[in-house]
């Protein structure tokens, strides 16, 4: 079991990402049991250009301002369980932390002054042994931005 300590200097021991629901309260994902967060891996932004060409001249010109997409952010983790129900239910806390309505707010415990707003995707569970498990968890950010918790 893997206990989530503070250190006298604030941080956490072990990095862990933290899950904000709309009007819930933030909590960290290692907070579960048997859960172990690995990485967070998040995509550069995608720029979306109008662009024109013009007969008789080489390549495009940009028409208008040049906009950001959205972008996507990868959460790994690996899950130990103890057996089939252990899992199953498991399996069911996970899609309710990771499943809104509502956009969730996301950030780690080694970057913990940036986050970004996300929408969970469908992930599947693949086993690595009877009793561990892997999945990652792929996040839409629809505004493509990361933002500062404190909104300096």
């Amino acid at each position: 079991m893997i206990v989530l300590a503070i250190l006298t200097n604030g941080k956490f021991r072990v990095n862990t990402l933290l899950l904000k629901p709309n009007n819930e309260d933030e909590f960290a994902i290692q907070d579960y049991r048997g859960l172990h967060f690995l990485d967070l891996k998040i995509s550069s932004p995608q720029t979306k250009t109008t662009l024109i060409s013009n007969t008789g001249v080489d390549g495009q010109q940009q028409q208008g301002p040049i906009l950001y997409d959205s972008r996507t952010a990868t959460a790994n983790f690996f899950l130990e369980t103890s057996d089939e129900i252990d899992f199953e239910a498991k399996c069911h806390e996970l899609y309710n932390k990771f499943f809104h309505r509502k956009l969730i707010r996301v950030r780690q415990s080694n970057d913990i002054a940036r986050c970004f707003y996300g929408i969970a995707k469908p992930f599947d569970i693949t086993a690595i042994g009877y009793l561990d498990k892997t999945f990652s968890v792929e996040f839409d950010i629809p505004s493509a931005y990361l933002y500062s918790v404190a909104r300096s």
